[in-house]
């Protein structure tokens, strides 16, 4: 129909909402054109030392960002947003090399996302084959490590890598003990073959 609206739409800072946000550009700017959206796009928050998306935010703090980082977006938003998704959908990377040198202040966060790699399993296929580093857990590199396609880097930080459960409140309490006790077990296990191998890497650092 061609009528204007008005939406809303949250932008986080990691890599992958980035890359939502360019395709929602590109796609607003060609098929609604008319829309009228407000964005609200944020990389740190006052108080909160480690920012990874709104969802870790109270109540009080989704409405700060409301109050303080809600803006309309804007022609020069939508053609940074059409020009990033361009650049990431071109057969060879030159395009994407240039759009990052020539600066997204009107999207800043769309080159600056922070360290992120959301692929699972594949995430150290994707370092080997690139020759990059990356923050990795233990366990999904110590294949690469005993052959030697991936090395630890002297003194780089480490960093707890923890796992939550949220259990029904109407769950059974006897298989609630079984799937509790299960899980402790294999908690445990992980951590004992996590800590062995941690100690192969320490020792492997201190040989010369």
């Amino acid at each position: 129909w061609g009528r204007p609206c008005s939406e809303e739409a949250k932008d986080e800072h990691d890599g992958y909402d980035q890359l939502i946000l360019a395709f929602l550009m590109d796609f607003i700017a060609t098929a609604r054109p008319a829309t009228r959206i407000e964005l609200i796009s944020v990389g740190a928050i006052p108080g909160v030392e480690r920012f990874i998306g709104l969802g870790q935010l109270s109540p009080e703090l989704l409405i700060w960002c409301w109050e303080n980082h809600r803006v309309s977006v804007t022609d020069a938003m939508l053609e940074t947003g059409r020009t990033a998704w361009k650049a990431i959908r071109s057969a060879t990377p030159d395009a994407l090399e240039k759009f990052i040198q020539t600066g997204t202040s009107a999207l800043p966060h769309l080159t600056n996302s922070g360290r992120s790699l959301a692929l699972g399993g594949l995430a150290a296929d994707y370092i080997v084959n690139r020759r990059a580093a990356a923050y990795l857990p233990a366990r999904a590199v110590q294949r690469y490590l005993d052959v030697g396609k991936l090395h630890v880097v002297a003194n780089s930080p480490r960093f707890a890598y923890p796992a939550w459960v949220v259990w029904r409140e109407d769950l059974d309490p006897e298989m609630l003990s079984i799937a509790r006790r299960s899980l402790m077990d294999l908690a445990q296990a992980a951590e004992n073959q996590q800590n062995i191998l941690i100690e192969s890497l320490d020792v492997g650092q201190n040989t010369p």
